[in-house]
């Protein structure tokens, strides 16, 4: 499925995020909720989100390569962190998700 990431015009850009994501093709993969768990079931990175954070991103990409996609084929990403406390920092869970994911996600696609 191509998919055609956008920022509007006179509209904040943020790194690694796009406000429209349009999808052509008739192929969709949906992936179910995932946790920060290895292949044998065990957590990953107890009390780190930083790190739970991209065991969840290591798991997304399997998944996708089971479908045969990537993250190039990706058009929503919706994640949520249960028992988050503000302690931990969200400049540094960026900054982990960008070392994990920046090498497979695009920066932009072509329109």
């Amino acid at each position: 499925m191509a998919v055609s990431l956008i920022n509007p015009d006179r509209h904040v850009q943020v790194p690694l995020y796009h406000h429209v994501a349009v999808a052509s093709g008739s192929r969709q993969v949906h992936i179910a909720g995932q946790v920060a768990w290895d292949e044998n079931g065990e957590l990953v990175a107890p009390g780190d989100l930083a790190g739970q954070v991209a065991q969840v991103y290591r798991n997304v990409a399997k998944a996708l390569d089971a479908a045969g996609a990537t993250f190039h084929d990706v058009v929503r990403f919706t994640w949520y962190a249960a028992g988050w406390k503000r302690r931990c920092t969200t400049r540094s869970t960026r900054a982990s998700n960008r070392r994990h994911v920046s090498s497979t996600w695009p920066r932009r696609l072509p329109r």
